[in-house]
């Protein structure tokens, strides 16, 4: 081994380039699972066409765990801790002298420190290395579950919506057709009545002019024409999330 290789290595020991790559690991993959919740409650179908959430720098994960806060997405307690493994991801990413959780926590305060201690499991002590790094596994394990069963709740309920709209529809379409099937059906039993009674001839008239004007209603009538296509319209617009299966 080389005196650089040698130097390198000591460099790597002392960093603690283990634990930070770890550290580093569950920042990705909730920061994605977040940038994914995000973009679903905001509708967002394709985020390499977007100003903020594209591959360029965008807002920052902490302005995007606040605004899903500030929306009713996150709740209180969802979000502080998000923001307490952000807390320990920005000291052991950013300051060179934090190499081990008791170096990081020896950096914060009481609040913080009381905050992380719920997910030690039950012989975890928060001055003992090992017992931290697996609190802060299970942090991560609970932010990024609470991450993606929020953007599977979000599909199905779009999907719900859909459902309910093209229900919608197809209600409009079998009601129209089963209308237009009675006059149908009015008009041929029409044609069969005795025309040599006056009565009869005039009300068959009649009704047969009805039964035209009701027709040419349904397929004209400007109010059904506008519903049918803002239910065809928001039924295109809200199915947006196969992008995240």
């Amino acid at each position: 081994m080389t005196e650089f290789d040698k130097k390198a290595q000591e460099a790597g020991q002392s960093i603690n380039i283990e634990i930070r790559s770890e550290i580093l690991t569950y920042s990705l993959h909730l920061e994605d699972a977040i940038n994914s919740l995000l973009l679903a409650y905001l509708g967002i179908t394709d985020k390499s066409f977007t100003k903020l959430f594209g591959n360029k720098a965008g807002i920052s994960f902490k302005n995007k765990i606040d605004l899903l806060y500030d929306i009713d997405v996150l709740s209180k307690s969802e979000h502080a801790a998000i923001e307490l493994q952000m807390n320990f991801r920005n000291k052991f990413i950013h300051v060179i002298g934090c190499n081990s959780f008791l170096a990081v926590l020896n950096m914060f305060d009481n609040g913080i420190k009381n905050r992380f201690k719920k997910y030690f499991k039950n012989d975890g002590e928060i001055n003992n290395e090992e017992s931290c790094r697996k609190a802060c596994r299970e942090l991560f394990i609970t932010n990024i579950d609470v991450a993606i069963k929020k953007v599977e709740l979000k599909i199905q309920s779009v999907e719900d919506k859909n459902d309910l709209i093209q229900s919608l529809i197809n209600k409009e379409v079998r009601i129209i057709d089963l209308s237009f099937n009675f006059i149908d059906e009015l008009l041929s039993k029409l044609k069969t009545v005795d025309f040599e009674n006056t009565e009869i001839r005039n009300l068959a008239t009649f009704i047969c002019s009805e039964c035209e004007s009701y027709s040419s209603n349904l397929k004209t009538d400007g109010r059904i024409i506008k519903l049918n296509e803002r239910l065809e319209k928001l039924f295109a617009q809200d199915k947006i999330f196969d992008y995240l299966k």
